[in-house]
């Protein structure tokens, strides 16, 4: 019988670094303590990957294995941008972590980990352990044994697995065919079509830039355009200086949603202003998802108007509402924005990628659908030519919009 795989998601370190004697412990622990009694093979990503790169082969380990072993050490970024890929496919995965104080706080992982169980071990006892030798630590022993437990469970599926994008699930309102699962399997579909565009791409750069372009330059270009990036931004403040600097540097497209019920023109009165200015051009494509959720949005929305008539802004007045905002620069970036439980903007993945920047474009233009479940309401900046046009109709539409629903 074929042997179960486990992915271990870890910071890996350059060879002979601390982060790599870490990590090769941590592996030959769970090797030969847990995962060998129970059946299972581990892989790690350096065993796919010399490069030290999310590839697509990483990224199907990462959805395709029977359980994932996430080490949350030195707040690695690539270890959480894969860790919310697993997430996302609502299938078993264990968070471990050393037991550590920083500051006033038992460790310092990020606080949406801690919507979930994180299997703390001893660092020293880890770093001392070798294979085969006897464990005579009772932490270590301990660790072990919670481990052994917790895999035993989802194996015999006495469980119900959560985590925070299985929890958010069942609080956002998405529409049909846009969970967190149908995206991950959406984007997964994407990738065998996408290789071969890429192909097709590195080719071309081969034959341009052959004599002059190393080996493994070209290389590392094509695989980061395969793959792209993310980037995680924590806190509201932090997210729109980084939102901002973006929307300035747009050339041709802009699609932004507003699902929060606060008011933006005021809070954030300079991404506000890079928006109008955009969408006052002519032949771009800038178009703004507003939900109807607050009277204060109502200046929003004239505002919007005002600024930009005679543009390219296209604003759309929806009674959708979602716990997350969607902006979509270029085909360049997207940022995907996560609330706290004020409806403030809590974390954020910053998302680049020409490849993977198009599939989130995409599922934004979905939101612009027709639904029978929702309301949705266009208006075309384009076909006012005056600010009068705007004071007359504008106040209208929205009493209008508001008395509908």
């Amino acid at each position: 019988m074929e042997k179960k795989q486990c992915f271990l998601i870890s910071p890996i370190g350059e060879e002979g670094s601390k982060s790599r004697e870490l990590a090769d412990k941590i592996r030959s622990f769970l090797k030969f303590e847990v995962l060998n009694e129970l059946d299972y093979d581990c892989v790690r990503a350096d065993d796919i990957n010399k490069l030290g790169m999310i590839t697509s082969d990483i990224i199907a380990h990462i959805i395709d294995c029977n359980l994932v072993i996430a080490v949350l050490e030195d707040n690695n970024a690539n270890v959480y941008y894969e860790l919310a890929l697993r997430h996302a496919t609502t299938k078993p995965c264990i968070s471990i972590a050393s037991r550590q104080k920083v500051g006033n706080r038992d460790d310092g992982l990020p606080f949406d980990t801690h919507q979930e169980r994180v299997f703390k071990y001893p660092l020293e006892d880890i770093l001392k352990y070798t294979s085969g030798s006897e464990i005579e630590s009772k932490d270590l022993a301990k660790f072990k044994n919670d481990l052994i437990s917790v895999i035993k469970t989802y194996n015999e599926k006495k469980y119900e697995y959560q985590n925070p994008v299985t929890a958010a699930i069942h609080k956002v309102i998405i529409p049909k065919g846009m969970t967190m699962q149908g995206l991950v399997s959406h984007i997964d579909e994407k990738i065998d079509m996408l290789n071969q565009d890429i192909y097709n791409r590195l080719e071309l750069i081969n034959n341009i830039t052959d004599s002059w372009i190393p080996k493994h330059i070209e290389s590392l270009v094509g695989d980061m355009y395969r793959n792209g990036s993310a980037m995680y931004i924590s806190g509201e403040k932090e997210a729109f200086e980084t939102l901002c600097e973006m929307t300035e540097k747009a050339e041709h497209s802009i699609r932004t949603s507003r699902f929060a019920p606060q008011a933006i023109s005021t809070s954030h009165s300079d991404f506000f202003e890079a928006v109008c200015k955009f969408g006052k051009r002519d032949n771009v494509i800038c178009r703004r998802i507003m939900c109807m959720n607050q009277p204060e949005k109502e200046s929003d929305i004239l505002k919007t108007v005002l600024d930009t008539y005679g543009g390219s802004m296209e604003l759309y007045l929806t009674d959708q509402d979602n716990n997350f905002e969607l902006v979509v620069i270029d085909t360049a970036c997207a940022f995907l924005h996560f609330y706290d439980d004020q409806r403030h903007i809590k974390s954020t993945l910053f998302i680049r990628g020409q490849s993977v920047v198009k599939e989130f474009e995409k599922i934004y233009d979905r939101f612009l659908e027709p639904s029978p479940e929702h309301t949705l309401k266009k208006i075309d900046c384009s076909k006012f030519n005056s600010p009068s046009e705007v004071m007359k109709e504008i106040p209208k539409l929205i009493t209008a919009f508001t008395k509908s629903n």
